[in-house]
């Protein structure tokens, strides 16, 4: 990617953050995945699954001591969902991991493409102009908005039905029965004109929000070779581990977001809809974060990757997009936050994808034992049948 064609693209600053991902032996107890600064070889996150009622959570936590919950991963046990929290702030809403409505058909990897939507977070000086607005309209309601109290009434005294006394009871019962009903106020209702002074609610500003596509990479084509053994190899066992040996899970992948067109100015607004702004609706898919798996081919119950962020790209793209959709937000992307929020979606991804693996393969295995065990019952003239 060149700097002339993405002029928006250049930034100052560290541009690449590289985290290394690895996990424990399952054999130890639960496992675990870490997450380290391969720099500083400091961790910075630790990923630990539990089991509610209907949920699998994972939960991404500091390291010890302060052992701070920061985010959590929810998946159902029945049916399907990928929502992302964030912790650390108590107004998050949760992200969710849905497939891409965009994505080309026509690849093999279609239905492994996901779509995030990341809020763009506002700056402090942003909240204290809002409190700043809504503290000025509170002042001039208490002060102006609200009518005078009305003075309390007490109510009429009752007369006691004196025999001889039947008009006073008669002009008196008319008054009792108009107040005896305690929906009814002897006081006037407030005028129309006091109720207009009030100062209308302060308006919620929409969360805006940018699409990012998690993607798949495509895996290196490696000739193959006829086996020696082709008897052998059309047996369902042997061609499940011949293909679990020699083509290892594809669990390499990237994030990726519409970079800004440099052909649109400034004046001109972007559009909202997803549809049309987001990826799919033009523009250059610029690789935010990338996923590399070096697990070993023999690994069992282990998993190794590297992480990489391209944080100058990230930055420029979010500061482009958010200052042409609205010039009163100021984005700011320089904390551990939005790289935190970035690896815990990439966690999110990185389990489903394993899953996707790891169940044609059970699959396979259960329909190529279960192939031996009808063919072995089978009688022994079938095994000269042509069919």
């Amino acid at each position: 990617m060149s700097q002339d064609k993405h002029p928006a693209l250049t930034r100052s600053g560290p541009s690449e953050k590289r985290l290394l991902l690895s996990t424990s032996d399952i054999l130890e107890g639960g496992q675990k995945v870490y997450i380290t600064d391969e720099k500083t070889g400091e961790t910075k996150w630790c990923k630990t699954r539990i089991l509610a009622h209907k949920e699998i959570i994972d939960e991404i936590r500091t390291p010890e001591p302060s052992n701070t919950l920061c985010y959590t991963i929810h998946r159902p046990t029945r049916g399907w969902y990928i929502h992302v929290h964030d912790r650390s702030s108590e107004s998050s809403i949760p992200l969710a991991l849905a497939p891409n409505p965009l994505a080309d058909r026509d690849k093999s990897d279609a239905d492994c493409e996901l779509i995030i939507q990341l809020p763009l977070r506002r700056t402090s000086k942003g909240k204290q102009r809002g409190g700043e607005r809504v503290n000025g309209g509170l002042k001039e309601q208490d002060e102006w908005s609200f009518p005078p109290t009305p003075p309390i009434r007490s109510p009429p005294r009752r007369t006691a039905n004196v025999p001889g006394s039947a008009s006073t009871s008669q002009t008196s019962s008319p008054v009792i029965q108009k107040h005896t009903d305690p929906l009814r106020s002897p006081s006037p209702p407030p005028s129309s004109t006091s109720i207009s002074q009030l100062a209308p609610p302060p308006s919620i500003p929409p969360i805006l929000t940018i699409p990012m596509i998690f993607a798949p990479l495509p895996v290196p084509v490696l000739p193959q070779k006829q086996p020696v053994f082709s008897r052998a190899y059309a047996s369902g066992f042997l061609r499940v581990l011949a293909n679990t040996l020699f083509n290892p899970p594809r669990r390499s992948f990237s994030l990726s977001v519409r970079a800004p067109d440099a052909s649109i100015s400034d004046s001109e607004p972007i559009p909202t809809p997803v549809i049309e702004s987001g990826p799919g609706g033009g523009g250059t898919m610029v690789p935010v974060l990338t996923y590399t798996d070096t697990t070993p081919v023999l690994a069992v119950s282990k998993m190794t990757g590297v992480l990489s962020i391209d944080l100058r790209t990230f930055r420029s793209v979010l500061e482009e997009d958010t200052r042409r959709v609205s010039q009163d937000i100021e984005h700011e992307n320089e904390g551990e936050e939005d790289v935190g929020l970035l690896v815990a979606t990439a966690l999110a991804y990185l389990d489903f994808l394993a899953d996707r693996e790891t169940i044609p393969k059970l699959l396979g295995i259960y329909s190529c034992s279960k192939w031996r065990l009808i063919s072995s019952s089978a009688p022994s003239s079938l095994e000269h049948s042509p069919f």
